[in-house]
């Protein structure tokens, strides 16, 4: 990711910071927190979700596959495939607002589905 920067700040003359790609993306409708993208930068976070790897593609005018095989991709193919299949609309409303959370969000999503059952009392 840090040869995109640096492709950026050829093209554009100065230098792109966190701060600038996150103000950058946001404008264009998504959002990320300037210590993820440093993380990913500097190798401390992987596997993004799709859905930033996509944003981060569409930006640097890159394939999205420069970051990865498409593994990614067809697994969000097919966790919409499976989440277009549920009949229960708030269900299906849940899940396809989860799909491209980070593994972490998943597991706080995860851990407070538990602490909900437990409250109404189910298994």
């Amino acid at each position: 990711m840090n040869a995109l920067f640096d492709q950026w700040a050829r093209q554009h003359q100065k230098r792109l910071t966190n701060h600038r790609l996150v103000t950058e993306l946001d404008r264009r409708g998504f959002s990320v927190s300037e210590p993820y993208v440093s993380q990913l930068r500097r190798g401390r976070r992987s596997h993004p979700s799709f859905a930033l790897t996509k944003a981060l593609a569409d930006f640097f005018g890159v394939d999205p596959d420069y970051f990865g095989d498409d593994a990614t991709h067809r697994d969000a193919t097919n966790n919409n495939a499976v989440i277009a299949d549920i009949h229960d609309a708030t269900l299906r409303q849940l899940l396809s607002t989860a799909t491209e959370l980070s593994a972490e969000s998943l597991d706080h999503s995860s851990m407070l589905a538990v602490q909900l059952r437990r409250v109404e009392n189910l298994p």
